[in-house]
């Protein structure tokens, strides 16, 4: 599969995700063929799997970067979400162990009911780290995720104003990922106003 996405000229980014790559005992000898063939790298990882010595030998094999997911720099809401005892020390572990091999960090998480109090909390401390970016997931009601964990329109409509703020301080690109109403909010708080058909389409596909 790595030798044919390889023979496409303008597929020169790979991304190991899952479910979680770093269950695969294959891993690193999977990232090294990778490299090999012209590949960048990334990777993204709940973070609980990954040490000081992995965190290494991916910087030496030229990994690009590695996302961890994190819910909110918060133990008991990290671990509510997550419902795996220990992960919120372990993925913590994971983030200053990326930091200190002098990785490039982003920090993954999905903005629900939940973690919603706690994502200026959460965005002060990728900041502290130095991460590279943050993106902020918006919740699909599927699997585990239900309505009831969605944002509410006037939810979001907070969210936006309070990233908008917190990104004029913060050393880390923060993104809202499918969220046009975002870049739409910060054109009309610049005095440029987006086009009435872009409003309206963007409110009847996203939230807000």
């Amino acid at each position: 599969l790595l030798d044919e996405r390889a023979s496409v000229e303008e597929f020169r980014m790979l991304a190991f995700g899952g479910g979680e790559p770093l269950v695969r005992p294959d891993i690193m000898e999977l990232v090294g063929y990778a490299r090999n063939l012209g590949f960048e790298i990334s990777i993204a990882t709940n973070g609980t799997l990954l040490t000081e010595e992995m965190a290494r030998r991916f910087k030496g094999m030229g990994v690009a970067n590695i996302a961890i997911g994190l819910n909110a720099d918060d133990r008991t809401v990290h671990e509510q979400i997550t419902r795996v005892p220990g992960s919120f020390e372990r993925t913590k572990r994971a983030i200053y162990a990326t930091r200190e091999a002098g990785m490039n960090l982003q920090i993954n998480t999905t903005v629900m009911k939940e973690n919603r109090p706690y994502i200026p909390g959460l965005l002060d401390f990728a900041s502290e780290v130095d991460t590279q970016i943050v993106l902020l997931y918006q919740l699909v009601p599927e699997g585990r995720g239900d309505e009831e964990m969605e944002l509410s329109i006037r939810e979001y409509r907070s969210l936006t104003e309070m990233v908008a703020e917190k990104q004029q301080r913060s050393r880390a690109i923060i993104e809202p990922t499918c969220s046009p109403q975002y870049w739409a909010y910060l054109m009309s708080r610049n005095g440029n106003k987006p086009s009435s058909l872009g409003m309206s389409l963007a409110r009847r596909l996203f939230k807000g």
